[in-house]
């Protein structure tokens, strides 16, 4: 049965920082963080403080942005069924990809491509 927390406690933040990041659970419970989240876009002057925030930030070329969220509820929920899921590896053509272009070529790639989202709202 799921539970509400009134907090990320020692032993929730744990349990999150060892989770790979999926758009779908990944565990056999599911961690629900509820809040307002706000982003800092790769292009603005605060996206290299928010970076360097992280323990180990990611290679530039291929960040659009820092997502912060101001959790307000953490909830979870048992689980069962979550369907079970390996993770194998990072996928690193992205990576190989972008690092071939400029800083330029990137501020050119990322206004054509990355301005809308697939419905049609603005990035950021």
């Amino acid at each position: 049965m799921g539970k509400v927390y009134p907090e990320i406690d020692g032993r929730l933040r744990d349990f999150i920082a060892a989770q790979p990041l999926f758009f779908v659970a990944t565990a056999p419970s599911g961690v629900r963080l509820h809040g307002r989240g706000s982003s800092v876009a790769v292009t603005e002057e605060a996206f290299a403080d928010r970076l360097a925030e992280f323990p180990a930030p990611p290679d530039v070329h291929a960040v659009r942005a820092v997502i912060t969220v101001e959790v307000e509820r953490v909830s979870d929920s048992c689980g069962y069924a979550v369907p079970l899921m390996d993770f194998r590896a990072e996928r690193d053509l992205l990576l190989t990809s972008h690092s071939r272009r400029s800083a330029d070529d990137l501020v050119v790639y990322r206004a054509t491509k990355n301005a809308a989202s697939i419905d049609g709202l603005p990035v950021f």
